[in-house]
């Protein structure tokens, strides 16, 4: 079970929040800013005076270090304890970090009751704010779950943090290069924080490929939590269908990534199944000689299987994918809640995926599959698709471009 990490800037709520949360869990709570003080026999704003602020990241650095060699914590970080990137690493890597933000007038109304804060014993608390936040932008947004707490209840913040507690994240790597899959419940509303933790820089353009189903079921979703993200979206939509997987759709894509503004720092993010996935990926490889690409899997099928290793393309008359690229990915975000909506047949054939690849590496999985798929429609776990993506990524990563054992899938 691994630990929870509660961060974010000072009144963000991240001591009364992780504490909720560890309520519901039953977990054990740890408030790092208390532990130092315990540790140290004084209060902080002490520490700060007598010992210096070096001295208090070295006992926070300390206490990162003991504490993501742990599990089944709620940990309470300090406002800076993860701005250190030794320390944001090391939770990072070992548990669920979840970054709680909030508009500044907000924070400085919440803090305004105990402004004995060493980092806000100045003239102009808020000037100060400000300028911390903007210090400590980019180590905030590497972190890629954030909640605004913004006019939100402790109870309210504490659910969405308690939600994801489960999210799975592996990692897919490749020659010169790596990137994350994230499998988790309701995580279509994070999609923007974990584009910018993956890279894509505040006020980027993102175009979302999706197609006339999928669109208007989770278009919106999707381009509000890339707004919500700093991220500026645009909706680009091809047809569906595998008739449609030609060049003139990859042509059609172009003219409506150009008009969107798409430059070359921009990213292509595709929000559907296989040939959303590999139009748009074809697209994002070819489009100014390659721009960033996101896959937002919403078939089983493309979850388990087309999202994962790089290949797109489009057919041509005289057979299916003769033109095609390797496009390694910066991040993979499924979110399973969306099966919800996918037609039986669909489904099915997501789940004879699912089992082939039991069949090829995982027995156990295979066995389980056999036992609950009798008597259950529509109906997968999470752990049953991780484990599906871990036989993918094993070929992958020994045969990235298809010139071997890979033939397999």
């Amino acid at each position: 079970m691994t630990n929870i990490v509660v961060t974010g800037f000072m009144g963000t709520g991240k001591t009364a929040v992780g504490r909720e949360v560890a309520r519901r869990l039953g977990r054990p709570f740890v408030d790092m800013d208390a532990e130092i003080e315990a540790r140290a026999g004084k209060p902080i704003p002490r520490i700060f005076t007598e010992d210096g602020e070096a001295a208090f990241r070295r006992m926070e650095a300390a206490l990162c270090e003991e504490l993501s060699a742990q599990n089944g914590l709620v940990i309470a970080t300090g406002g800076g304890a993860l701005v250190d990137p030794t320390n944001r690493a090391l939770m990072m890597g070992s548990s669920t970090v979840v970054c709680l933000t909030c508009d500044v007038d907000e924070i400085l109304r919440r803090v305004s009751d105990n402004l004995d804060r060493p980092l806000l014993n100045v003239a102009d608390p808020r000037a100060e704010i400000v300028r911390l936040l903007e210090a400590r932008r980019e180590a905030y947004a590497a972190i890629p779950w954030q909640i605004d707490t913004t006019g939100l209840p402790i109870e309210e913040i504490a659910e969405r943090v308690a939600a994801l507690a489960d999210v799975i994240t592996l990692s897919v790597h490749y020659p010169g290069g790596e990137y994350s899959i994230h499998i988790g419940d309701g995580l279509l509303a994070h999609v923007g924080g974990a584009l910018r933790a993956a890279g894509v820089p505040e006020g980027g353009r993102v175009a979302v490929v999706s197609n006339p189903v999928v669109a208007p079921l989770y278009g919106a979703r999707v381009e509000e939590a890339l707004r919500s993200a700093g991220l500026q979206p645009f909706a680009c939509t091809i047809p569906d269908g595998e008739q449609h997987k030609t060049l003139a759709t990859v042509a059609s894509l172009y003219e409506q990534l150009l008009a969107g503004g798409l430059d070359r720092s921009g990213t292509v993010l595709s929000l559907g199944g296989g040939v959303t996935g590999d139009v748009a990926g074809f697209a994002a490889a070819t489009f100014m000689r390659g721009v960033r690409f996101i896959q937002v899997p919403t078939t089983l099928l493309a979850m388990v299987d087309a999202s994962v290793g790089g290949k797109t393309g489009v057919d041509l008359p005289q057979g299916k994918n003769l033109v095609g690229a390797f496009k390694q990915l910066e991040l993979v975000v499924i979110d399973p809640t969306v099966l919800a909506t996918l037609p039986s047949e669909e489904f099915r054939s997501g789940m004879a995926e699912v089992i082939k690849h039991g069949v090829i590496g995982d027995q156990d999985l295979f066995a389980e599959l056999e036992t609950t798929t009798r008597n259950t429609q529509h109906v997968i776990r999470n752990t049953q698709i991780t484990r599906a993506l871990r036989v993918k990524i094993a070929i992958v990563e020994e045969d990235p471009y298809e010139r071997g054992r890979r033939a397999v899938l």
